[in-house]
């Protein structure tokens, strides 16, 4: 079978600058379009699934990595990941860190999707 990894990329927390409110709206975004990747045949690595665990490490004082943590965790990710989805800031608002992941990905020639229905299927692909 053949490498189906893709990562998506988009806005969480925006290094501590989005509303409680706002970073569920993030998250729930990424959750999105990685149900319809894994219903195209991908194995997507979604960062916004390591909010819930964050959330309750700061709330239980256990653990608190920073922002720099997190964005060394996930370029290691990018670079195993064959391809990248990027969750266009116009759609789903402004990252700094997805722009720097975008940046990576471009330097180690990913492919780079950011409109799902261009994600051709597992069968195409």
């Amino acid at each position: 079978m053949d490498d189906r990894t893709i990562y998506v990329s988009g806005p969480i927390g925006n290094g501590g600058k989005c509303s409680p409110e706002q970073q569920i709206i993030n998250v729930q975004a990424g959750e999105e379009i990685y149900g319809k990747l894994i219903a195209k045949g991908y194995a997507p690595f979604l960062p916004h699934l390591s909010y819930y665990p964050d959330k309750r490490w700061r709330e239980e004082h256990s653990y608190h990595f920073d922002h720099a943590t997190w964005l060394a965790i996930d370029k290691q990710w990018v670079k195993n990941c064959k391809y990248f989805y990027y969750m266009l800031p116009e759609i789903y608002g402004e990252s700094k860190g997805a722009k720097m992941e975008l940046n990576w990905a471009r330097d180690m020639g990913k492919r780079i999707f950011t409109d799902l229905k261009d994600v051709p299927s597992k069968h195409s692909i």
